[in-house]
């Protein structure tokens, strides 16, 4: 298959594909997308410089996109999130939730990471911090759950210990809309949370915008995020585009692991 452009490890990707049942045109369509990263060469960094990690949600992407087996009926930014995180996150893991809410991201990374593993979670809001205790409680699940802003995340963890961390940016689900993050401290929290990732972690962010929070933080964050050191991290922005109103924005960064980066 190297008249195709493909390697080994290339040629393994379409024969999971094809052992799904997918269909022959699905495989064919996937088979150009995969082949237009470049030029497939033996290393630890493939695709013309996309990582084995970033392959994989590449694939679950497309997957939900040309299975009608595997369709996630009325996906959402929640689902496609939790989605991505399930796929890596297992028993043990060292999680941080930098907006808790109303708790349900919180209560889904404990349940993930089961009870030998550590949650974290954050929020400026009292309000936010006692819906987050009450539900944790109801699911007989336990986490650090802290009255604080996320900007401060690095004051509870070590450097590069934190397997996922997840950001919903915007503001807190049947609160107060006046009350929302704001560009500075998010971005702040975002470049202290890739300094605690793992080697090989990823970290989620959701973008909420619109309404009375404006515009300003996703644009801003948008930009900042093309900042973000390529020799490091591996940034995916995923957009909802015939979505009506002003659809959430959901990106996942990842971090190289060494053998990555040679």
């Amino acid at each position: 298959h190297a008249g195709r452009g493909y390697n080994a490890r290339g040629f393994g990707v379409l024969q999971i594909l094809r052992r799904r049942n997918m269909p022959r045109r699905s495989i064919s369509v996937i088979s150009r997308e995969i082949n237009c990263f470049g030029k497939v060469f033996d290393g630890k960094r493939l695709f013309g410089g996309i990582s084995r990690e970033i392959l994989k949600l590449f694939v679950f992407l497309r997957l939900h996109d040309y299975n009608s087996a595997d369709i996630i009926s009325n996906m959402n930014a929640t689902e496609l999130v939790h989605s991505i995180i399930n796929g890596r996150i297992g028993a043990g893991a060292f999680c941080i939730d930098a907006t808790a809410g109303r708790g349900r991201d919180t209560a889904y990374l404990c349940e993930l990471v089961g009870p030998c593993g550590r949650v974290i979670a954050f929020d400026i809001q009292q309000e936010a911090v006692d819906s987050t205790n009450a539900l944790l409680a109801a699911r007989g699940l336990r986490a650090e759950v802290h009255l604080d802003s996320h900007s401060n995340m690095a004051n509870y963890a070590e450097p590069e210990t934190v397997d996922c961390i997840v950001f919903n940016l915007g503001w807190l689900p049947g609160g107060d809309h006046r009350i929302f993050t704001h560009a500075d401290t998010s971005f702040a929290a975002i470049s202290a949370g890739l300094e605690l990732l793992k080697k090989g972690g990823l970290m989620c962010v959701t973008i909420y915008h619109g309404g009375a929070t404006g515009f300003e933080e996703r644009d801003t964050l948008l930009e900042l995020l093309r900042e973000i050191d390529s020799d490091r991290f591996q940034v995916i922005s995923t957009f909802f585009h015939n979505w009506k109103k002003e659809p959430p924005i959901p990106i996942f960064i990842y971090k190289y692991t060494d053998s990555e980066r040679d």
